[in-house]
Order: C-alpha cells, then structure tokens, then sequence
C-alpha cells in the first residue's frame, strides 16, 4: 500500500494524510487506489508535511501506527533526523 506514495525518508518530515468527511460508497470506490498511490487525488484527501505532529480529541481515541497500539489521544510526535540507522 502507498498510504503516503510522495513521501521521503530522507526528508526529515512526516507525510500527514488525512480523509475528509466521506460516505460508505466513496471509500470503497477509493481504497482500492492506496495500492498504486492514487487515492491522494480524491478531493476529500489531503497531504500536508510537518517536523512536529500533535493530535487532541474531546474523548481518548486509540492510536495506531503499523498495525501496533500505540496509546490513546492525547499524543505528540516529532521527527528526531538521523535517529536510527538506515540500510538501502
């Protein structure tokens, strides 16, 4: 899946992409594209980059990230360049 097809590691930026308020009929049309990337032309689909990530929400709303639990709203996150090691 290309969940985010433009982003680069090496940018020291998150790639956000985030779907607006969409039906049950536009997600099945749509998810299908996450394979090729194309998704990210829909109108309802946005992509912004950031260094610094903050997400709130009036209840505590689970966060996931590559399929494992990471905690509940709310959370923080922030690029740290060069903290790991990389092998192409």
């Amino acid at each position: 899946m290309k969940i985010a097809p433009s982003a680069l590691i090496t940018d020291s930026r998150f790639d956000v992409i985030t779907l607006g308020d969409v039906n049950k009929l536009e997600i099945l049309q749509t998810f299908p594209k996450i394979y090729k990337g194309t998704h990210i032309t829909h109108p309802k689909v946005k992509t912004e980059h950031a260094h610094f990530v903050s997400i709130s929400s009036g209840e505590g709303l689970y966060l996931q990230a590559d399929g494992e639990l990471l905690g509940k709203t709310p959370a923080t996150f922030e690029v740290l360049p060069q903290a790991l090691t990389m092998v192409f």
